[in-house]
């Protein structure tokens, strides 16, 4: 997982040095009303885990109102609540690598963006669900709107979700897991 991550900066760090005109956006969020859904005989819906997110993104002018490149973030382990407030012994975290669009539709405000992000994401499990427990990542989405301040700061909202899975011994569980984010962030020009 960490050569992973490293692969992924290291694309990032190299794709800012090839394209002088684009841009890095450094993102803090934190997750609300999120929901998990594992299927299978153990598994169950009603689980929340809101927790709070970093990531940094690359991004380059391709046309007038529409910029493309790529991100990668770090959902930091959060605990699993049940629909009554009780707080399971298993956390989680992922870290989504995903290629990205940003569109300004509204020429006369630039400032607001619409988005969308498509990627993969690693999955990890902790406390006492990761024994003897496999994880596989899957499918990271993402589709938002915000605004980007002529100072560089930038304010964003977004659904997104993820697809994983884990397997203990021959049974497989698909993991679905989706919040609302709100994120904040500052803007680097190249």
């Amino acid at each position: 997982m960490k050569k992973l991550v490293s692969v992924a900066i290291a694309m990032l760090l190299a794709a800012s040095v090839g394209f002088a005109a684009g841009e890095i956006n450094v993102k803090a969020g934190y997750d609300l009303a999120s929901s998990i859904s594992i299927s299978g005989e153990n598994g169950g819906s009603g689980l929340s885990a809101d927790g709070v997110e970093v990531g940094a993104e690359f991004l380059m002018p391709v046309a007038n109102m529409v910029k493309v490149g790529g991100g990668v973030s770090y959902l930091l382990a959060r605990d699993v609540y049940k629909k009554d407030g009780y707080k399971t012994n298993v956390n989680f975290s992922y870290i989504p690598i995903y290629a990205t669009i940003q569109v300004n539709p509204i020429s006369t405000l630039p400032g607001i963006f619409l988005k969308g992000n498509i990627g993969y994401s690693v999955f990890s499990l902790g406390g006492d669900g990761s024994t003897g427990a496999e994880t596989s990542g899957g499918l990271y989405y993402s589709a938002g709107a915000g605004y980007e301040f002529p100072f560089g700061l930038i304010a964003e909202l977004a659904y997104f979700g993820v697809n994983s899975s884990l397997k203990f011994g021959d049974d497989t569980q698909d993991v679905t897991y989706g919040a609302l984010a709100i994120r904040a962030g500052y803007k680097f020009k190249l």
